[in-house]
């Protein structure tokens, strides 16, 4: 490990513009002693443009008074060109005024050292440079590290969401239509949802938020995701369901996290859906020539309070009918977090659109289209997920079976 506050300069590349030979040699014998092992050279202006091209100096050490092109001309010819705009110039001059020192930073240059060379302030001045050159590429392969590991996250994060032939085949076996959208506000989400066949007649279908949002919550998510898939595999018994969860995830979770969600299973044969949540957003059911209406449940968050119990509850769920499942942060970003404003939304809906004749797929772009023109929604806070379920009707029924 390199002390925090120096950075190895080995590999970095000078080069070294001077006409005079003796200058060029005794700049790079004290150079090479600190390590600079790289160095190029150019005995003039027109060289020194040719050099920069061919070796991509991190370091251009530059004299200015030589016969043809002079430093001046070179400095503000390399800083025209955007490969050159942040490489560290360093003048040597003999100028001492202020006048001319000035016209030096005015031309470009990054630094100067005066005539003729002191080894002390020639070290003293490159180090600087060279060392936040070394500082910038660490950075940068850190960044490129880091991108290419949330490039792998984000992979393996949409891995554990259902994909489209899943949902395809429930959608076949179940007579439902099914709708997603799934929007990280970061790189990586907390939100999660899920659908599961639990019978030939009854299917599971969730969405899940954990707090916060990056790389803490999707770290979450997975926790959630092997629970899951290996000790609680979802059940026909939400309220039950979603207590064992809890059970598990108290003690899984870093204190200070939790979870809302939202766990249902719908029944076919029987027309009825099942629920319980966990303090989460209220999902709204929409059937044709009523208003829509908010599903009401109450739990705490999963992963907050140890021996929470929840509640299951039952209702009707004929053809036609449509749910509709949202994380807060369509909320957040709908008419300052009010969600009648959504109902109000859904509700005109129904009156130019029946729910049975618009395609869900359809109805949820239409939404989402809506919701980016507002302004609380242009700076999204948190991660978006959407899930809407819609039962076909007797008509598209016997469509499709014959």
């Amino acid at each position: 490990m390199h002390d925090s506050m120096t950075y190895p300069i080995q590999g970095l590349r000078v080069l070294i513009v001077d006409d005079t030979a003796d200058s060029r040699q005794i700049a790079a014998a004290i150079l090479r002693r600190q390590g600079v092992d790289q160095l190029f050279f150019a005995t003039n202006g027109e060289e020194a443009l040719h050099a920069a091209l061919e070796h991509q100096p991190d370091l251009i050490l530059l004299d200015v008074i030589m016969p043809g092109m002079d430093g001046y001309t070179v400095c503000r010819t390399l800083r025209q060109q955007p490969d050159f705009r942040e490489t560290p110039i360093i003048v040597q001059t003999g100028i001492e005024n202020m006048e001319g020192l000035a016209e030096i930073f005015a031309a470009g240059a990054t630094d100067f050292i005066r005539k003729p060379l002191q080894a002390g302030e020639l070290v003293a001045r490159t180090t600087i440079h060279l060392q936040r050159v070394a500082m910038q590429r660490l950075l940068q392969d850190k960044q490129r590290q880091w991108q290419q590991e949330l490039h792998t996250a984000r992979a393996m994060q949409s891995l554990i969401l259902p994909n489209s032939e899943q949902c395809a085949a429930l959608e076949a076996a179940f007579q439902v239509e099914l709708a997603v959208h799934h929007q990280p506000c970061q790189s990586l989400s907390g939100d999660l949802w899920g659908v599961k066949a639990l019978s030939q007649t009854r299917m599971a279908f969730y969405q899940v938020d954990f707090t916060g949002h990056g790389i803490l919550a999707a770290l979450n998510s997975f926790r959630f995701h092997s629970l899951t898939q290996r000790e609680l595999v979802p059940s026909d018994d939400p309220g039950a369901y979603l207590t064992a969860l809890n059970h598990a995830l108290y003690a899984l979770l870093p204190r200070q996290h939790f979870a809302t969600a939202w766990y249902g299973v719908l029944d076919t044969q029987a027309e009825t859906l099942s629920y319980a949540t966990a303090a989460h957003t209220q999902p709204l059911l929409l059937c044709n020539g009523a208003q829509p209406l908010a599903l009401n449940g109450h739990g705490y968050p999963l992963g907050a309070v140890r021996n929470a119990t929840y509640e299951t509850i039952t209702i009707d769920f004929p053809a036609q009918t449509t749910l509709l499942l949202y994380s807060d942060a369509l909320i957040e970003g709908w008419s300052h977090g009010k969600e009648d404003a959504l109902h109000r939304w859904c509700a005109l809906e129904s009156m130019q659109h029946s729910y049975a004749e618009t395609n869900v797929k359809a109805f949820l772009h239409h939404l989402i289209n809506h919701w980016i023109t507002m302004p609380e929604s242009q700076a999204l806070s948190d991660d978006l997920s959407l899930l809407m379920l819609r039962r076909k009707t007797a008509a598209i029924l016997c469509q499709k079976g014959g």
